[in-house]
C-alpha cells in the first residue's frame, strides 16, 4: 500500500491548465554544453544530440509519501490518495533538465538529449514546512 499526494492545477476560468508545464524546445548552444559537460565528452558530435529537449509527460503529478508524512499530515485517515491543488505552472520551478543518453551494445554512448526531472523530494519538503495545506502556492486573493 502506497500513500500518494496528487498536485493538480486549479484555475479560476474553464480552460484545461497544468501544474506543470514542461513542453519540448530547441536546447541551443547552452543544451549542447550541458550535454558535453554531463557527459564529460567535449568533443560529443552533434548528430548525436536531439536539438529538443524530452518532454515531460506527467503535468500533475503524483508524488508517493512516507508513512511518517502521511500520518503527521493528517489528510489521511480515510483515503490513500489526496489532491492538493495548485494554480496553473505552480511547480514548474521545481522542474530541471538533465542529460540523458543511450548507448550502443559496445556501451558507446550513441544519442544524447535533455530530459525534463522534477525535484520531488523539494516540492514535498516545501509542502510539509507551508504546514501541508490541501491549497498551496496561491496569492492571498486566489484562495
Amino acid at each position: 500500500m502506497e500513500f500518494t499526494v496528487k498536485f493538480i492545477s486549479e484555475s479560476r476560468n474553464s480552460e484545461i491548465h497544468h501544474a506543470i508545464n514542461a513542453i519540448p524546445m530547441d536546447i541551443g548552444i547552452r543544451g549542447v554544453n550541458q550535454i558535453r559537460e554531463e557527459l564529460n565528452l567535449k568533443s560529443f558530435p552533434l548528430d548525436r544530440v536531439s536539438g529538443m529537449t524530452k518532454p515531460y509527460l506527467q503535468k500533475d503529478p503524483s508524488i508517493v509519501v512516507e508513512e511518517e508524512i502521511a500520518r503527521e499530515s493528517e489528510l489521511f485517515e480515510t483515503k490513500n490518495t489526496i489532491h492538493v491543488s495548485v494554480p496553473p505552472n505552480a511547480l514548474n520551478e521545481y522542474v530541471y533538465i538533465k542529460t540523458e543518453s543511450s548507448k550502443d551494445s559496445t556501451g558507446d554512448i550513441k544519442n544524447a538529449y535533455l530530459k525534463y526531472h522534477v525535484y520531488y523530494n523539494r516540492i514535498l519538503g516545501e509542502w510539509r514546512e507551508a504546514g501541508y495545506p490541501l491549497k498551496w502556492l496561491f496569492k492571498e486573493e486566489d484562495i
